[in-house]
Formats: structure tokens, C-alpha cells, sequence
């Protein structure tokens, strides 16, 4: 290989690297994309069952099935769940999306409180 070939060569891999490091630096400072699932901290900020304290937890979250006694019935949360949908912006069928709590029953979240739905 000639002395020019080799200095083509060279230049060409130093400028095939610098793209390189520009589309990495790229994509690494790019934020993120949010799950388009993902609850809102202003809409569903979790919210605490105000029946659970340090004095009744040995009457309510430590007893067992007690967070299914309390758990909303479908009525409850099939429609608010359609008023969720039209919060959220999203489209479909309302069977393509679950109710959940964001502070889970078994740790105290308010059971029926839209803002831990």
C-alpha cells in the first residue's frame, strides 16, 4: 500500500469515527421517552389510606385478605377508568387498560381515592 492510500485510509477511518462520537453523544443526551402508559404525578400522585396508621396496622394491613376486603368492585373502577382514559388522552377500548394502585393496598394506598388509581 502506497503512502497516499494509507493517509486516505487513515482520514477516511478518522472521519467515519468523529460521525461516530457525534451519533453517541447524540443519542446519550437525549432525554429519556416516557412509557406512553405512564401515570401523571399531577393526575395520580398516590394517595395513603388515611385508615392505616402506626396504632391500626395490626388490624389492617398485617391481617391476611384484608387488602381484598377493601379493594373497589369493577362498577367502581370500569367507569372511573373511562374518565381516566379521557383525562389521559387515550384511545380504545377500555379492556386494553388495568386499574392499579400506585401506593398498593398492601402498603396502605387508599383503596377507592381517584389520585392512587
Amino acid at each position: 500500500m502506497s503512502r497516499g492510500s494509507r493517509e486516505y485510509l487513515l482520514a477516511g477511518c478518522a472521519v467515519a469515527l468523529a460521525a461516530l462520537l457525534v451519533v453517541l453523544v447524540y443519542w446519550s443526551s437525549r432525554p429519556p421517552a416516557l412509557a406512553p402508559g405512564r401515570a401523571s404525578w399531577k393526575l395520580t400522585p398516590g394517595v395513603a389510606n388515611p385508615d392505616v396508621t402506626q396504632q391500626t396496622i395490626a388490624s389492617t394491613i398485617c391481617v391476611s385478605g384484608w387488602s381484598s376486603s377493601i379493594r373497589p368492585d369493577t362498577g367502581y373502577t370500569d367507569a372511573l377508568k373511562l374518565d381516566q382514559m379521557r383525562q389521559y388522552g387515550r384511545a380504545g377500548s377500555p379492556s386494553d387498560y388495568q386499574e392499579d394502585h400506585l401506593i398498593s393496598l398492601e402498603l396502605g394506598g387508599d383503596p377507592r381515592d381517584p389520585r392512587n388509581l
